[in-house]
């Protein structure tokens, strides 16, 4: 419980007339968040393996490590499905990709995308970016609107190399979805306000929270008046 009080004090001497008291908590709900990642190696194109045991398993860490990578020496797309999330209700916003790639080769940029799908279904794709060469670069992308979606246990990334010559590589390290977690938004409980020490011109008044609501409580007060 979360217990209140603030003084007000009235300038005016001999008029303070308490009508009316009123604790308010303003409970602000704090989105919590989630994230899928590559839990098996649909179809891996012409991608191979280093440094893991399969495809996804490079990919899939909660913190990114780039000594374990998936890499291709030519044009091509894999897919990984993705770990199961709890669907964000009404909170299709800031679904964010993210995934670390570089390449090697000359001339014109390697190129790398990433797609979520649901089952065979575009949800969204990020543009295709230009890697980085000799070190491994953070690109991220996010969807603006995944209301869409209508199962999170269906969802599938699609990770693309493109635009490499003869000799050249790409290679990716890393993948993560970020999604809202959804929460149900619920009126902070107040217990019945108190009010002490009531002079000719101050009182304190007070009250306790006794439920957040599920979120936290980012303000807390009286309102107090000296007229109906």
């Amino acid at each position: 419980m979360n217990e209140f009080s603030s003084k007000i004090q009235v300038i005016r001497k001999s008029f303070l007339i308490i009508v009316s008291l009123l604790c308010l908590a303003i409970s602000m709900p704090a989105l919590g968040l989630q994230y899928a990642r590559p839990d098996a190696t649909t179809n891996a194109g012409s991608f191979t393996v280093t440094g893991a045991p399969t495809h996804h398993e490079a990919l899939n860490e909660a913190t990114f490590s780039d000594s374990d990578f998936i890499v291709t020496s030519g044009n091509s797309t894999i897919i990984f499905s993705l770990s199961d999330i709890t669907d964000p209700g009404s909170y299709a916003s800031n679904h964010i990709l993210r995934y670390r790639c570089q390449s090697t080769g000359g001339g014109s940029k390697e190129r790398c995308a990433a797609a979520l799908y649901e089952g065979n279904t575009l949800i969204a794709g990020s543009p295709t970016s230009n890697a980085t060469r000799g070190s491994f670069g953070a690109f991220s992308y996010t969807v603006l609107n995944a209301s869409t979606i209508t199962d999170y246990t269906n969802l599938n990334v699609r990770l693309t190399a493109s635009n490499l010559g003869n000799g050249e590589t790409l290679q990716i390290s890393w993948f993560e979805l970020e999604v809202p977690d959804g929460v149900v938004i619920v009126a902070p409980t107040v217990d019945t306000p108190t009010f002490s020490s009531v002079t000719e011109t101050t009182a304190i008044l007070g009250g306790t929270v006794s439920d957040d609501g599920g979120a936290a409580v980012t303000d807390r007060g009286t309102v107090w008046g000296t007229s109906p």
